[in-house]
């Protein structure tokens, strides 16, 4: 996860260079993203377990044994956007255009962490990329079975891909002239681009991942969200096409 920060704070200041943020505005902006995308990253943990952390409250503070949940720091992350950009009077669009590649690429490298505390693995697979899985870690009805599917690296490589259409994006539509509607509308199209991608990654995963979640209707609440993150995007990418000239 450290890597991953990194990489993405780096890749932030990159892309910013194009837009004439100042690499200051980034690091200011970077802490505070971290701090608070970290605490809604944990929240959102504990509303998926609630009925656990009621039985066990004082567990929401042990941050060491792990936890957290990846919508929460993104929604986490909006507000901070949204709340600086006002504070330094920038467009809350121009910033979170700027660190979705930075944020895409960070997703990639941070989740290896869960292939080396064996967590977020999918079903059983015979496939030769399977991994195989500790009995520890085996959830008691796939006790049996020993290579499962590597969902962290279907996500990963994923990330890899729509860190690299965000920055193909970045290169194809940035503009050296004033900020006006025309540039507002591709860096629309750039953050809306990112949350439909995320979500189709994320909904395709979510199909194999095993790790208990909290079910509406009989559907995990994850997959909830990643189709709300699709419905988000779409729509936001059919306003900017419609509201767009070519």
């Amino acid at each position: 996860m450290a890597l991953g920060l990194l990489a993405g704070l780096l890749t932030t200041i990159y892309v910013a260079r194009w837009y004439g943020v100042v690499k200051e505005t980034i690091v200011d902006l970077f802490f505070y993203l971290v701090i608070l995308g970290f605490l809604g990253a944990r929240l959102f943990f504990v509303l998926y377990e609630l009925p656990y952390f009621f039985a066990h409250p004082l567990d929401i503070f042990k941050i060491w044994e792990g936890g957290i949940a990846i919508h929460g720091g993104i929604i986490a992350g909006v507000c901070v956007v949204w709340w600086f950009a006002r504070k330094i009077q920038r467009s809350p669009w121009l910033l979170a255009a700027i660190i979705t590649p930075g944020l895409a690429l960070g997703q990639a490298i941070g989740r290896w962490g869960n292939f080396f505390n064996q967590e977020l693995f999918g079903l059983p697979t015979s496939f030769p990329w399977g991994i195989p899985i500790d009995t520890l870690h085996r959830p008691a009805l796939f006790a049996a079975f020993t290579q499962f599917h590597p969902t962290f690296l279907y996500e990963s490589i994923g990330n890899f891909l729509i860190f690299g259409v965000l920055l193909w994006l970045h290169l194809n539509l940035r503009t050296d002239f004033p900020y006006d509607e025309a540039k507002r509308k591709c860096l629309q199209l750039i953050v809306f681009t990112y949350i439909f991608l995320y979500s189709l990654l994320r909904f395709a995963t979510e199909t194999l991942r095993l790790d208990p979640v909290s079910m509406i209707v009989g559907v995990r609440v994850t997959m909830w969200l990643a189709i709300f993150g699709m419905v988000v995007g779409v729509s936001g990418l059919i306003l900017v096409q419609r509201q767009t000239k070519k």
